[in-house]
Formats: structure tokens, sequence, C-alpha cells
């Protein structure tokens, strides 16, 4: 079994650091005026908390056929990230096929997990603020998108092929 963890703040701060750059995406005449409505900041924390879980639970939707038989296999919770020292983070538990494949796979996996979640937040945050007609969004949405279609492609790495060779 492998354990996927991800520290809550670490995901606030790219969603922080995400939603800055696309302030300034914005027509420069607007900037200034878009910045409290666009920039994630620690005043959204409720709503971060909220929709972090929302998020968790897309995330696992592509990953829930790698955590079949696993007891709790996707909580936001205290996790020991090292000794002594337990931070709040989104965690799944999934197994792979072939374990030979874990170096491999897992940061490659870790990365587009990562990404969902922030983009998730991201686009839900857009919505809120009325900005789902700027083409920001529609990259976000794509981004988002090719991040959950990724995390289920990497579900069957390292399959064998079921087909004889001479079939091919």
């Amino acid at each position: 079994m492998t354990t996927l963890y991800f520290e809550t703040e670490y995901i606030f701060q790219l969603i922080n650091q995400r939603t800055i750059y696309l302030h300034k995406q914005i027509d420069p005449q607007l900037t200034q005026q878009m910045e409290d409505v666009v920039v994630f900041t620690e005043d959204e924390k409720d709503f971060f908390r909220v929709e972090l879980r929302n998020a968790g639970i897309e995330v696992f939707k592509a990953l829930s056929s790698l955590s079949r038989g696993i007891t709790e296999p996707y909580a936001i919770d205290d996790y020991e990230v090292s000794e002594g020292n337990d931070v709040e983070c989104v965690i799944y538990k999934i197994q792979l096929k072939d374990e030979d494949y874990t170096d491999i796979i897992v940061p490659v996996l870790q990365n587009k997990i990562q990404q969902a979640l922030m983009h998730f937040i991201v686009l839900r945050w857009l919505k809120l603020k009325s900005l789902n007609n700027q083409p920001f969004f529609a990259l976000e949405q794509q981004e988002f998108d090719e991040a959950i279609k990724d995390i289920r492609s990497y579900k069957t790495y390292g399959y064998k092929s079921e087909v004889p060779y001479n079939q091919l």
C-alpha cells in the first residue's frame, strides 16, 4: 500500500500564487480593481476548507479503483509528515498493481493530484466571483480536466498486456 499526502497549507499557498498570477492576466485597466476580487487570501480559509473536501472527493473518484479493499482510503486529517510533526493533510491510500513501478509513478501521480486539487478550488473560486466567462476560466477547466485524465491514465501504468504478441 502507498500513502500519498498533501499538506493543506501548501495547497492553500499554491492557490494563492495561482490567483495572483490570474489576476495579472486581467485587463491592465481593471487589474487594481480586481485584485481584491480574484486573489485568494487568508480571509478565504473557510471557503478553502469546504472546497478542499469537494476537490478531494473529485480526485478520489479518479483514484478509487486503486483503493479497493483499503480501510479509509481518503481523508483530510492530521498526518505525521516527519517524526513528531503532525500536519493537516489530504491523504490517499492506494495499492498499485505492480509495486515495482512505485518509484516511477508516485512522484508523477503526486504532482497531478496536487494540480487537480489546486485547479478545482481555483475554478470554484472564479465561479463564485462570477469570472467563469473569462478566458482564464476555460484554461483552468482544461488544466483540471487534463490532471484528472492523467490521474486515471496512471492507474494502468505498468500493467502487462493480456494480448499475446502474435495477435497484435
